[in-house]
């Protein structure tokens, strides 16, 4: 998951949980269950903000790594001492040599004037060098790209309410049950059961949103727990 995404996930959770506070004002009681929604928002609002550090500290490594490499480059460079070939100095006592060894001037000056193209192969092959040592720091960041590829792969728990169930009675905990029926049928849990009961029973979306439209009327359409429940019918009849 980009961190953008995540980012965004997290500014709506909270967001979210400071609309649900502001609903109550500071001498309305609030139920338990309310108190229980909210912790339920916290909690998947952590799990987002560790995954978001992780990745944080994933992203800063390859750059402090890629810093590095390029920084040990750049020293190896300047470190490496460019081999020079000495001419050897002349003697001040000159040899004596043979009448028939005799070297001519011309012949000299030659051999010395092509002495020095042999410390051009040497420095020719320094880059070379260089280029290998300065690619080969560079294999711990494929590692952690790749470990970062892996964790994003990990569902989160937003994408797991995502997915389609198979009933809602099972779908529902108990804390649920007594959180719907508070909010939709002013805590009658029986009347909350019948509903749930029937909706199981429907065979298809439309007959599902028919049972709900009788309700329409008496449900606060923007209440947040209006909404949960709607996607929760939702889920029921989604494709797999």
């Amino acid at each position: 998951m980009e961190i953008g995404q995540l980012r965004k996930e997290i500014n709506d959770l909270l967001e979210n949980i400071v609309e649900h506070s502001n609903n109550y004002s500071n001498n309305r009681p609030i139920p338990s269950l309310e108190v229980s929604y909210v912790l339920k928002k916290v909690s998947r609002m952590q799990e987002t903000l560790i995954i978001l550090k992780h990745l944080l500290e994933q992203e800063e490594l390859r750059v402090k790594q890629s810093r590095t490499s390029a920084s040990q480059g750049t020293s190896d460079l300047a470190e490496k001492p460019v081999p020079v070939t000495e001419t050897p100095a002349e003697s001040s006592s000159p040899e004596v040599l043979p009448e028939d060894r005799v070297v001519p001037e011309e012949t000299k000056a030659e051999e010395v004037a092509a002495e020095p193209t042999e410390p051009e192969s040497v420095s020719q092959s320094i880059p070379e060098e260089s280029q290998i040592e300065e690619t080969s720091p560079e294999e711990p960041v494929i590692n952690t790209v790749h470990e970062t590829e892996q964790l994003t792969q990990i569902p989160t728990r937003s994408a797991l309410e995502n997915r389609p169930i198979a009933r809602l009675i099972d779908a529902l905990t108990l804390n649920d049950r007594y959180l719907y029926a508070n909010e939709l049928f002013n805590k009658d849990m029986n009347a909350f059961n019948a509903l749930v009961k029937a909706l199981d029973n429907c065979t298809n979306k439309e007959e599902a949103q028919g049972i709900i439209a009788r309700f329409n009327e008496e449900w606060d359409q923007e209440n947040v727990h209006v909404l949960s429940f709607f996607e929760l019918v939702d889920r029921r009849f989604m494709v797999s």
